[in-house]
């Protein structure tokens, strides 16, 4: 009666195999255990390394999601094009680059430029 893209469980069988293999579910799925087990089990952990541990699994969740998201996006991530990378010999090149940038929203760092003879 239904075809194969109609079968409702065929969509939920297919999110259910996504789920398990993604790599952020396993690292939520470990975060949530170090504690237990470290409580349960008694390894001996004390919470500082509990919380570094949970600081890094974090911090790879964030990184893996965020290489989701530019991988998914329309206009790819925030780099420059690389014409506004090239060095440029006019004094005020680098003025209209931040400002290039800042108009975009990126964040500028600004890094003075050695004047004279450097030892």
């Amino acid at each position: 009666m239904f075809s194969r893209s109609g079968n409702p469980k065929n969509g939920q069988a297919n999110k259910l195999l996504s789920l398990l293999a993604s790599r952020k579910f396993w690292l939520a799925v470990t975060a949530i255990l170090v504690p237990v087990l470290n409580r349960k089990l008694d390894l001996g952990l004390d919470p500082i390394e509990v919380g570094s541990a949970l600081a890094v699994i974090a911090a790879v969740i964030i990184g893996i999601a965020w290489e989701d998201a530019a991988r998914n996006s329309k206009t790819g991530p925030s780099v420059p094009p690389s014409s506004e990378l090239q060095a440029d010999s006019r004094p005020d090149a680098g003025d209209q680059l931040a400002r290039a940038r800042r108009s975009r929203g990126d964040l500028v760092l600004r890094i003075p430029a050695r004047r004279g003879r450097v030892d």
